[in-house]
């Protein structure tokens, strides 16, 4: 008689694990053999770069936990005229560093377009600039002087071109027309009458 002995291979179990300690799913796998990987998991904001255990040769039980790598996003800040101001990339979920207020002429800067605490995709934020005048300083030089009023009455008159600026601190009384009254009142205002 012949005896002969009967093996059986071992089996192992292999456990897969989400960053959180979630189980995705197990699976038993032969000595030596290749665990047959799960689909790859998603995580908001992040992306799977495999496992932390070896997943071929299995000669023991294995729990593999998944990695995962931060996405990263471009935020661009640009000004007015489309501009670039800065460009960064930010971590998901984290704020954008703010560059220092840009400076337009004649504009107070007043914010950004967007809202950058917390960056989840790429962002494009733009200055944003309220107009500033001073009614009756015409000449933008930082006070209102008998110059102003003079320079309203050449408008008045069309003998000089205006831009934007000058016009609406020319409209002292924002009747959206600048004549002979407007200039009248600067001038009254630059004497202090």
């Amino acid at each position: 008689m012949t005896v002969a002995a009967q093996y059986a291979r071992n089996s192992y179990t292999v456990t897969f694990l989400d960053w959180d300690g979630t189980e995705l799913g197990s699976e038993t796998v032969l000595h030596g053999e290749s665990a047959a990987q799960i689909p790859s998991p998603e995580r908001t904001g992040y992306t799977f770069i495999g496992w932390d255990a070896s997943l071929t040769n299995i000669t023991s039980d294995v729990t593999a936990t998944a990695q995962y790598e931060i996405n990263r996003y471009l935020v661009v800040f640009v000004d007015w005229d489309g501009s670039t101001i800065s460009r960064q990339l930010v971590a998901y979920g984290q704020a954008a560093e703010l560059p220092e207020e840009p400076v337009r002429e004649y504009y107070n800067f007043i914010g950004w377009s967007a809202d950058t605490s917390c960056i989840t995709e790429e962002t494009i934020v733009v200055a944003q600039y309220s107009i500033a005048i001073t009614a009756g300083d015409v000449d933008a030089d930082g006070s209102i002087t008998i110059t102003d009023a003079l320079l309203t009455l050449r408008i008045a008159m069309e003998l000089v071109t205006p831009s934007d600026v000058q016009l609406v601190a020319a409209d002292i009384n924002e009747d959206m027309c600048v004549n002979v009254v407007d200039a009248q009142i600067i001038l009254r205002t630059a004497l202090g009458i």
